[in-house]
């Protein structure tokens, strides 16, 4: 990652030194105010297209921060490219349409401006969504866990065979969708530990009953899920 941001830094001003030194240098015109409005968009198109690139390489830490580079990238460069060439072809044909090179150029920045802000928020809105993802994959690996800690509990060997079965229910679950009744799932699972803790005579009847309110719940999520997941597939969300 630094060793890009680096090589990207150098190169933008690598383009930036060229830049001055063909303005300069070249002393076959005169150069007037259209010249010096080009070598203004010029710099500007380069200094934004570098430092653009070295911050969206640095903020792709996640799947939506990937496509942000990607997206983002892609609009940094055509807008450098097209503000470049307008600036040129204006510099070599059409030096007093100042005017007009000036409308163009802000056409160009409001259009890349706003193809930016679509990629951000389609970028954070995928980053959302995967954060929700990871948040409810964890939070059933952790129940799965506390409930793998009560089936190999010695104290609780009669209820085994149920809680094996309900360890690898909720552990198999698909969890790539939260639902609404995962926090009821948790909610379940705390009375259940809780009831093994102070489990005595007569706790049968409600540890069963906690078991199987459990094993209703996700089998509601993984019905919710597939449907969910059908709503998805067919309307492209």
């Amino acid at each position: 990652m630094i060793k890009r941001t680096n090589i990207t830094a150098i190169i933008g001003s690598i383009c930036v030194l060229l830049t001055l030194l063909i303005f300069f240098l070249v002393p076959a015109y005169e150069r007037t105010l259209i010249n010096w409005l080009g070598l203004s968009f010029i710099l500007l198109a380069e200094a934004v297209c570098t430092c653009g690139i070295i911050v969206l390489d640095r903020a792709a830490t996640s799947s939506g921060g990937i496509m942000l580079r990607s997206g983002g990238i892609s609009v940094l460069l055509l807008y450098a490219a097209a503000s470049i060439f307008i600036s040129i072809l204006f510099q070599l044909l059409f030096r007093d349409s100042i005017r007009l090179f000036i409308i163009l150029q802000a056409v160009i920045i409001a259009i890349a401006g706003i193809l930016f802000l679509i990629i951000l928020t389609a970028g954070l809105n995928t980053a959302a969504r995967n954060e929700k993802v990871l948040n409810t994959v964890s939070e059933m690996q952790s129940l799965a866990d506390r409930i793998a800690f009560l089936k190999n509990n010695e104290k609780n060997t009669a209820y085994k065979p149920r809680l094996e079965k309900l360890y690898e229910s909720i552990l198999y679950t698909d969890s790539t969708l939260p639902i609404t009744n995962d926090g009821k799932i948790a909610g379940k699972c705390t009375e259940l530990e809780q009831v093994f803790a102070g489990a005595g005579d007569g706790e049968e009847s409600k540890i069963d009953s906690l078991i199987y309110e459990i094993q209703l719940l996700i089998n509601q999520k993984v019905a919710e899920s597939k449907a969910a997941k059908r709503g998805i597939f067919s309307y492209g969300i």
